[in-house]
């Protein structure tokens, strides 16, 4: 293919094709037509152009600055810098403008038609069939990915750091999107152009927005009664919408975000003062659990409801599922930061408002969330209750002979500067020695093969003395990091002491006895989290029988790590026990609890537990505890159970799943208990784990809730279920006792 040179062999003289062709400044063009078909293409600075083109088809191109494109009958995977065009059928029409490095790929059959405008690194990948369209503008490091069918229609405008943008318009079911951006005026644009906001009582405009990889701005709508907000007019709330923003607040005040809704009907998302997210769909609600964490920073809120099911996600991650009672009645004005006649005006920044007339998946708000600039998994959480085993307590020594050093790895949680952390320094006999030495703390990255990369992002000293007995107490940085999310970390300690073999102290981990187990831990993928140590300056290597014993608090209130810290010793509300249940055909052991956080969908779980005697199945029995009602029973043998000595600070248990006949809906707010009994001539045992509470670690709030189960607690009865005695009393609210070592399997 010459520079500059232009080839046009009709194969059928009779179809009449027309080519218009510019080429300049040392191009290159070669074209083949066929049929009633024109082509068009202008193409400057150097730029090589192959076009195939079959009966009936326009094809028009202009190309612009150093660009290598070829445009080839059949290539339909995406290249950088590469066109495919695969035409299928007749009265088609394509027309690419790609400048600076680009990429499309695009299968087109049928009367449809593909209008792209591509520049600076884009990459473009759609499939069209039948009577369709498309219309897309891409700019500034977009991306977008479209599959159409016949006869509908995609319109996509995107620009500066769009992948966002890219993400938002892909999806046709699009009716509205305010970008909230403008600085000045009355008018919230919709970037669609149909559903244009106006702005009431003076918002103040041009605040920071919420994407980290677009300087597009937000509103902060934060004012008194009777508040600022944004009022759509002519727009009605689709039967199956996805709602969503991006909220910045730290002060919510029972206030609407976004919807179409008053007291007799509609449909919005509402922001609790509590620090819990509602979805309205008339008078009914959908209520998450609360997290403070969701009152600093900007947030993705969205909420769906499909005509049965509504789903509240933020961040990516769904918080909450349940029945919600439609049809949709919308009642009054779409509104932004508002809802109803604004009883409780809106305190704080609002960004990225959108509303769809279809349910968007789990996938596609995950990757809604993460075009912003995060790196969210979903957090799909795999299971719901303690999720954590333990048989005692054990130390690590920092310092001692051997110079040993011990890291936390942890995967981020979230996009957020880390400013703190609870340790728990051991001290006594055989802990700790001399001045107990001085330990580093150092926040470091991973090194790509889940250990320390002695890149330090963060330091503090601490002196931890001698502790009488085991400690627990908040280390806070006084230059913290910014973590991301999704990102492996180590939080590495080491004495620093002039003489670390013989002042040295020690940290105190859950330990489990025997074999490492896989999962180590039911709460988190291995990968993820782990203890880790190093011997006489040697490789980190995993602690596989330990479990890091941590709260990780970030800026923006989030709260990462394990916070049951040991067994429960010496608190002996049953008498004859220590920190276990015995199991027989009058006692029995369960963990109670109350759902938060939406429905949970479970198929099953496990047991971490002893057989002490006896040849008698295990039964696992799931009970709704309003009239004790029976929901199901699982029946183990007793092989499957092994046999070993009573008491929690000894080894001998054993994991011990189950799986339901069917899957279980927990409903949201509903109090429940999982049982354990069996027959006569057998005994089972199970032990507890205790909770990181004000009370039981002295700190002022103790470790953070998420950090454990505060959902449930565990219970012990001697008389068939007469009375349940609470295994240890906790900080007096149900849910600050200890658990059972149990947890179900989420669907």
């Amino acid at each position: 293919m010459p520079v500059g040179l232009f080839r046009h062999p009709p194969p059928l003289q009779q179809r009449l094709p027309s080519v218009v062709a510019l080429a300049s400044l040392g191009a290159s063009f070669d074209a083949t037509v066929t049929g009633v078909s024109a082509l068009t293409a202008a193409l400057t600075t150097a730029i090589p152009l192959v076009a195939l083109i079959d009966p009936q088809s326009v094809f028009a191109a202009a190309i612009t600055a150093p660009n290598p494109v070829v445009p080839t009958l059949g290539a339909a995977a995406a290249q950088v810098g590469r066109f495919g065009h695969r035409a299928q059928a007749v009265t088609r029409h394509v027309f690419a403008p790609l400048s600076l490095p680009g990429q499309m790929a695009a299968d087109i059959a049928g009367q449809s038609a593909i209008l792209a405008s591509l520049t600076s690194v884009i990459a473009f990948g759609g499939t069209i069939a039948g009577q369709s369209a498309v219309a897309a503008a891409l700019s500034a490091g977009s991306s977008f990915s479209g599959v159409i069918a016949a006869q509908s229609l995609l319109a996509a405008g995107l620009t500066t750091g769009g992948t966002y943008i890219g993400t938002r318009t892909g999806d046709v079911t699009l009716v509205a999107y305010w970008r909230l951006g403008e600085s000045s005026g009355t008018t919230a644009a919709d970037y669609l152009g149909a559903h244009p906001g106006t702005y009431v009582n003076a918002p103040l405009l041009a605040q920071t927005g919420a994407l980290s990889n677009d300087a597009d701005k937000a509103v902060d709508f934060s004012g008194a009664s009777p508040g600022k907000y944004v009022t759509v007019a002519g727009l009605t709330m689709p039967a199956t919408p996805t709602i969503e923003a991006w909220v910045n607040s730290s002060a919510w005040t029972d206030e609407g975000l976004i919807g179409q809704w008053t007291d007799t009907g509609g449909c919005m998302l509402y922001l609790n003062a509590s620090g819990a997210v509602s979805l309205y769909v008339n008078a009914t609600p959908l209520t998450t659990s609360v997290n403070s964490s969701w009152l600093s920073g900007y947030h993705y809120i969205v909420g769906t409801y499909d005509g049965t099911t509504g789903k509240i996600y933020v961040d990516g991650v769904l918080q909450a599922s349940g029945a919600l009672t439609g049809p949709i009645a919308p009642t009054g004005t779409f509104q932004i930061a508002k809802y109803g006649a604004g009883i409780h005006p809106f305190t704080g920044k609002v960004d990225e408002a959108a509303v769809s007339s279809s349910v968007r998946t789990a996938a596609q708000i995950l990757t809604q969330f993460n075009a912003a600039g995060g790196s969210g998994t979903g957090a799909a959480a795999t299971t719901y209750g303690p999720a954590w085993r333990a048989n005692t307590k054990a130390n690590i020594r920092i310092g001692d002979t051997n110079a040993q050093k011990s890291s936390v790895r942890f995967k981020a949680a979230t996009t957020s500067t880390l400013v703190s952390f609870i340790a728990t320094p051991r001290g006594g006999a055989g802990y700790s020695l001399g001045t107990g030495g001085i330990w580093r703390n150092t926040l470091q990255t991973d090194n790509g093969a889940g250990a320390p990369s002695g890149t330090i992002l963060a330091t503090q000293d601490y002196t931890p003395g001698i502790p009488s007995g085991g400690t627990f107490v908040r280390i806070t940085f006084a230059s913290p990091a910014s973590l991301t999310q999704g990102n492996l970390y180590h939080l590495v300690i080491q004495n620093v002491d002039a003489n670390p073999t013989v002042n040295w102290c020690s940290v105190n981990d859950t330990f489990i006895y025997g074999g490492v187990l896989s999962p180590r831990q039911p709460k988190y993928a291995d990968a993820d989290y782990a203890r880790l140590t190093s011997v006489n300056g040697g490789a980190f290597a995993v602690a596989g029988q330990y479990g890091a014993v941590i709260d990780l608090t970030y800026a923006n209130g989030t709260h990462q790590g394990n916070g049951y810290i040991g067994m429960i010793d010496t608190d002996t509300p049953v008498a004859g026990s220590v920190d276990y249940a015995n199991i027989t055909s009058t006692s029995f052991a369960r963990e109670r609890f109350v759902v938060s956080g939406g429905d949970k969908i479970v198929t099953g779980g496990e047991v971490f537990m002893r057989r002490t005697s006896g040849t008698a199945n295990l039964h696992i029995e799931l009970y709704a505890t309003a009239g004790d009602t029976l929901i199901e029973q699982v029946s183990i043998l007793a092989t499957a159970v092994a046999i070993s000595a009573p008491g929690g600070d000894n080894g001998g248990m054993t994991v011990v799943p189950f799986t339901f006949s069917a899957s279980h809906t927990l409903t949201n707010g509903t109090s429940y208990y999982l049982r354990l009994s069996t027959t006569p001539g057998t005994t089972y045992s199970v032990s507890d784990v205790r909770k990181g509470t004000a009370s039981s670690t002295g700190l002022a709030g103790g470790f953070n809730t998420t950090t454990y189960f505060g959902d449930g607690e565990a219970e012990y009865t001697t008389n068939s279920g007469g009375s349940w005695i609470r295994m240890y009393t906790g900080d007096g609210a149900f849910g600050s006792g200890p658990d059972w070592m149990c947890h179900f399997t989420l669907a």
